[in-house]
């Protein structure tokens, strides 16, 4: 959280209230670096850690920390609703009232949610996971970078049709990359995976923002201050604010058709586009690095054989092999028991009867003892019935020592 709020902040502010070689600035990426060694640190060390390392150094679990990243950076795309739909400045810069602007965001919703079930349904009836994963994230670079070509001149069906490319290809992620972390995990690593995996879109949404909204606004801010008319304008009228987030206040202060409005909305298209540019390149790293992952098998348990299908078979195995230690536990415990029961037979009758030993003494007078060594049960006379013959098995100097003490009892 700490390393987070520390990057977040420095993104905010580089290139505008401060600069970039600012001591704030580097203070804050340095106290962020030093934040994550130490959460490092603390989860390595730790009894019950966040984030195991284990999950991070194995190579057969390389897909835990790809998907984390990947998924990360998919979320960065959220900056595409954020700014252009959400906000929405963009589409209010290029001339659309609120209403039309915030309706926009409903296609691009609409199909990254129906692509995001087709892409599930389609891995498990076919098991093409890489090649569905990589066909789906293909569109994605391909939508953000026509939606950079958008300008004040484009019509409502334009944007509408970039928006769903670019949402079919942001939809068609967000669970697989889940499923594939999770697939070959042993369970009792489930969980924590699960948990790491889904705080991704929130740490990629605000991640996205920060780093692609650096980008627009120094951009934004660049171009404002490279124009002679915007530099005269804010010289006269000091409450014109060249924060991108404050676009749409600042064309207010123009009249329509003065020379500095259209610099405004020019600078912002063009601080726009970068960000797309950025994003495109975004989702090329994406693609890249999950050519790096493990290949995951899925099916649907229709079909047994699959060349270049696979199937989640790594967990249906690892119950296998535990119900077969599970059988030969008691197959090994019941063996154990029935041979202690024939071995200690003898002892057993002697704990169930009444031992009675008669000793003369040297008057030779009969005398009888009788020593009861443990009660019998109520269980064990519902068994007596099965034990046919035995016989106390004692040494001749153990039976030496029984007499010798029971006749030293009768002396005294």
């Amino acid at each position: 959280m700490a390393c987070l709020s520390f990057i977040v902040v420095s993104l905010n502010s580089g290139g505008q209230e401060t600069s970039w070689g600012s001591p704030e600035i580097i203070g804050l990426l340095v106290a962020a670096g030093i934040s994550w060694i130490g959460f490092w640190v603390a989860e390595k060390y730790a009894t019950m850690p966040i984030a195991p390392m284990k999950l991070f150094v194995k190579w057969e679990w390389r897909n835990v920390p790809l998907m984390i990243v990947v998924r990360t950076l998919l979320f960065f795309h959220n900056f595409a609703m954020v700014r252009a739909f959400d906000g929405p400045l963009f589409l209010q810069v290029i001339g659309l009232n609120e209403i039309t602007s915030s309706a926009l965001i409903i296609p691009f919703l609409l199909v990254a949610a129906v692509s995001s079930s087709t892409a599930n349904m389609v891995c498990s009836k076919y098991g093409h996971v890489r090649t569905v994963f990589l066909a789906g994230l293909a569109f994605l670079p391909v939508g953000v970078g026509l939606m950079s070509t958008l300008s004040e001149t484009s019509s409502i069906g334009r944007i509408v049709g970039y928006s769903l490319i670019a949402g079919f290809g942001f939809g068609s992620g967000t669970q697989l990359t889940m499923v594939i972390a999770q697939v070959g995990l042993p369970a009792d690593e489930l969980t924590t995976v699960t948990a790491l995996v889904g705080t991704s879109p929130s740490l990629g949404g605000t991640l996205g923002v920060a780093v692609i909204g650096s980008v627009i606004n120094n951009a934004f801010r660049q171009r404002l201050l490279s124009s002679s008319s915007i530099i005269s304008a804010t010289a006269m009228n000091t409450t014109i604010s060249l924060n991108p987030n404050d676009v749409i206040n600042t064309l207010r202060s123009f009249p329509e058709g003065d020379p500095a409005r259209q610099v405004v909305v020019d600078a912002y298209v063009s601080a726009w586009q970068k960000g797309c540019w950025t994003l495109v390149g975004v989702a090329g790293l994406e693609i890249l690095l999950f050519l790096f992952a493990r290949r995951v098998q899925m099916d649907d348990g229709s079909k047994k054989n699959s060349g270049d299908r696979a199937v989640i078979e790594r967990e249906g195995e690892v119950e296998r092999i535990r119900e077969k230690e599970t059988q030969k536990e008691k197959e090994k415990n019941a063996n154990f028991k029935g041979k202690k029961t024939n071995d200690d037979v003898g002892e057993i009758e002697g704990i169930r009867e009444e031992r009675r030993e008669i000793i003369r003494d040297e008057n030779g007078q009969e005398n009888e003892v009788v020593q009861e060594e443990r009660q019998v049960t109520t269980d064990d006379v519902q068994d007596q019935d099965q034990v046919v013959t035995a016989t106390p098995v004692k040494s001749r100097i153990g039976t030496f020592l029984d007499r010798l003490m029971i006749g030293l009892q009768v002396k005294a």
